[in-house]
């Protein structure tokens, strides 16, 4: 369990709710249309592993890496209510960003962590798990949504 708090404070998702924390302290509707594209992203990265066809090797890597075992289909069943509940939950609440300079910083927030940890991403996450594939996947989201936000 130790380790899995270790590892929780390196995940962009301790990141993106250290920024979902600071709305309360920082009440201007610009920070928080920059916190709704982090939580887009994140949301977008998983969502990645999802479709990967990868999602339960990744599973079982964060799951007994962290935690006693247990049943596979309870734990694939907590993993995904804990990814529902992380990164899904928070984006219904929040919603998409509004400004397309959200987007672009939101986008940079996570690319520049991306680039800061990327030696260590298959450690913190799974070693089945394709970085590369997340930020495209990310970066295709992003030019899509901006995209979107210039035409409205």
């Amino acid at each position: 369990m130790l380790e899995f708090i270790k590892r929780f404070f390196s995940l962009f998702t301790f990141i993106n709710y250290l920024l979902i924390g600071c709305i309360i302290l920082i009440q201007d509707p610009r920070y928080t249309d920059v916190v709704r594209g982090t939580t887009f992203f994140t949301l977008v990265a998983v969502i990645s592993v999802w479709t990967s066809g990868k999602m339960f090797k990744v599973y079982d890597d964060l799951y007994n890496s962290s935690f006693p075992p247990i049943d596979s289909d309870a734990k694939y069943f907590l993993m995904f209510c804990g990814d529902l509940m992380f990164h899904l939950v928070p984006f219904i609440f929040l919603g998409l960003p509004y400004n397309t300079s959200s987007i672009l910083i939101a986008y940079a927030i996570m690319l520049i962590w991306y680039l800061t940890v990327q030696d260590d991403i298959k450690t913190l996450y799974s070693k089945n798990l394709n970085p590369r594939y997340n930020m495209i996947f990310v970066t295709v989201a992003a030019v899509i949504l901006f995209l979107l936000s210039i035409r409205t």
